[in-house]
């Protein structure tokens, strides 16, 4: 427990509110138009934890590129499908402390 000034509220409470987990459009990739350009289904709304985290990640090619956010789902997203309004560089797999698979890492 911490008290500062006269309110007080418990540190896991507090941080508590980062873990839960937060909705967004998640758009599969379906193939590519006439142009050349991806062509995406309807979106399906996921759960999932955001992290604003920049990190060097490599792109399905090998390229190395910067990614701003990660995100953490259990869905079947790959790469070139979009979260809201962004393309999805890269995925990996995300273990728990067992070595057991919890989910999907998207780089963003």
């Amino acid at each position: 427990m911490r008290v500062v000034g006269s309110v007080s509220f418990n540190l896991s409470e507090r941080y508590a509110v980062y873990a839960q987990y937060q909705s967004i459009t998640w758009y599969s990739r379906s193939g590519y138009d006439g142009d050349g350009k991806p062509s995406y289904a309807a979106g399906v709304s996921i759960d999932v934890r955001r992290v604003q985290k920049r990190k060097l990640v490599k792109d399905q090619y090998g390229n190395e590129v910067v990614s701003d956010t990660v995100f953490m789902v259990t869905d079947a997203v790959l790469a070139e499908d979009k979260l809201g309004s962004d393309v999805i560089i890269t995925t990996e797999e995300a273990n728990n402390l067992y070595g057991v698979t919890a989910g999907k890492l998207v780089y963003i």
